[in-house]
């Protein structure tokens, strides 16, 4: 629509329109929609607060940089911390006051006093070292983390994230143990059929496998982490590394000792496997780098002695 148009719109569908391009992360549409809101009539200070708290809860950067000179007051509570902690500024800013309230709860609804574990999660896996590293110093979650998770640790989560500096406090300062495992469910057969098993028994270590940080792996290693430990599908450090293509990894674990032709569990079914993929594609590390069609990968395990 063109702009003379859309100014003769009532400005409450202007408002909604305005949402439905910040929630669809269309940072010129929801500027543009903003000033021409605007030119209707000028926002309320109450308008402006809630454009900021829509811009933090749909993580837009550029809407939020243009609507808070105009605020009054900032919703804070709506903020995607992993989305914050792209502002150190802001970060430090604000931090404080969203983990002064903390629910014990994965879900991640925004909290009008506070925040979840689950939107704390999702921080700790995103690669911000200085953000994950305060959030570890500043609070102890204990063992209602690994309830609330099912199973993970805090450091288990950190390391997912590649976040050295936050692993290395966590086990030197706080006793993170770096053989602490996930559960693991065995599949069984009942009247109802046969239930699909759940991986589990991983370490910290898979964990920074899958990150790709070499250094991580290389901490955990000194600090007395087995890298050829076996998943409850009997997996290894190593495979997750190359399932994700990382190959400064996968030549970090090598060197570490990393064996580089264990093979998973042969009894493992298709629906066992049926979000990791079939058995002989994934079996071995050799096997998920010529999946990935990664060639690199491939000449470090042929040169480390792999088989195909």
């Amino acid at each position: 629509l063109s702009d003379p148009l859309l100014l003769s719109i009532h400005k409450l569908y202007v408002a909604e329109a305005i949402e439905t391009s910040l929630k669809n992360a269309n940072t010129d549409a929801t500027l543009r929609l903003i000033k021409i809101r605007e030119e209707i009539q000028p926002l309320t200070p109450y308008e402006y607060d809630q454009l900021l708290g829509w811009s933090l809860e749909y993580k837009n950067r550029p809407v939020f940089d243009y609507v808070k000179p105009k605020c009054t007051q900032v919703d804070i509570f709506r903020a995607d911390l992993a989305e914050l902690a792209e502002n150190p500024h802001l970060f430090r800013l604000y931090a404080p006051k969203i983990l002064k309230k903390i629910y014990r709860t994965m879900d991640k609804a925004p909290r009008s006093d506070g925040t979840t574990f689950g939107r704390i999660h999702d921080l700790l896996i995103s690669h911000h070292p200085e953000a994950v590293l305060y959030v570890v110093k500043n609070h102890d979650f204990g063992d209602e983390w690994t309830e609330a998770t099912e199973g993970r640790t805090l450091l288990m989560d950190v390391c997912e994230g590649g976040n050295l500096e936050a692993a290395k406090h966590l086990v030197e300062k706080k006793g993170a143990n770096v053989h602490a495992q996930t559960g693991y469910i065995e599949a069984r057969t009942s009247l109802f059929g046969r239930a699909k098993s759940k991986e589990g028994r991983l370490s910290p270590i898979f964990f920074a496998a899958k990150s790709g940080n070499s250094e991580l792996i290389e901490y955990l290693a000194s600090k007395r982490a087995n890298v050829n430990v076996r998943s409850g599908f009997r997996a290894t450090p190593l495979m997750y590394a190359v399932s994700d293509d990382h190959l400064e990894a996968t030549r970090m674990l090598i060197s570490l000792g990393a064996k580089v032709n264990t093979a998973m569990d042969e009894n493992l079914t298709p629906t066992d496997l049926s979000e990791l993929g079939a058995y002989e594609d994934i079996s071995t590390a050799y096997r998920r780098a010529r999946r990935n069609g990664n060639q690199e990968i491939l000449d470090v395990l042929i040169k480390a002695g792999a088989r195909p």
